[in-house]
């Protein structure tokens, strides 16, 4: 049979299972595109940190290719930067991204699906999208500091998950604040 058929079952929830799916799958592609970032930055600072020389270092950052996922985490748990905590919360994450990018569409045919399929379909991605956005928390974290030199705000990373989860299955949450709100503050304090 065909993937798409128009004797659909449920065709709102189809939708609803497979924008989740999408956006799942973006937050997964945007944490491996980050751990990839972040191990070339801190491998940079620690080539640099041994040898102190500065074309040596440059070099290396024109010759470093990204590195699949597994290989990426690898090797930040081994820089001076990660912490026991954060080399746990990667590796979830890690497992959550491989589950999200690999297993998590695997729900059979769409025209065959009934509302319990649909049901058990979110209720197995949901706890991987938390792994996943504990550990996207971490990565962004880091990003921010290596991109703007800035300290990522409280709010922010402690309402993470929530945001996450209130982005892909439409969860209602209203955090203390907003990331405009924030950077705008950001923006007024630069131009003191």
């Amino acid at each position: 049979m065909w993937t798409v058929s128009p004797a659909i079952k449920e065709p709102l929830a189809v939708e609803s299972l497979m924008l989740a799916f999408g956006k799942a799958l973006h937050l997964a592609c945007e944490f491996e595109r980050k751990c990839q970032y972040v191990l070339r930055v801190f491998n940079l600072g620690e080539m640099f940190r041994v040898t102190g020389d500065v074309e040596a270092t440059f070099a290396a950052a024109a010759a470093a290719k990204d590195l699949l996922l597994a290989q990426s985490i690898a090797g930040m748990t081994k820089t001076s930067y990660v912490t026991t905590n954060e080399v746990e919360l990667l590796t979830k994450a890690r497992l959550a991204r491989n589950y999200i990018a690999h297993e998590s569409g695997k729900i059979g045919p769409i025209n065959q699906l009934h509302a319990k399929n649909i049901a058990d379909a979110f209720d197995t991605l949901r706890p991987a999208v938390i792994d996943l956005a504990k550990g996207d928390n971490v990565v962004s974290v880091w990003n921010l500091a290596i991109q703007e030199r800035l300290v990522a705000p409280e709010w922010m990373t402690q309402t993470y998950d929530a945001r996450v989860l209130s982005w892909i299955f439409g969860d209602p949450y209203s955090g203390p604040s907003s990331w405009d709100e924030w950077a705008l503050a950001q923006l007024s304090n630069r131009s003191h």
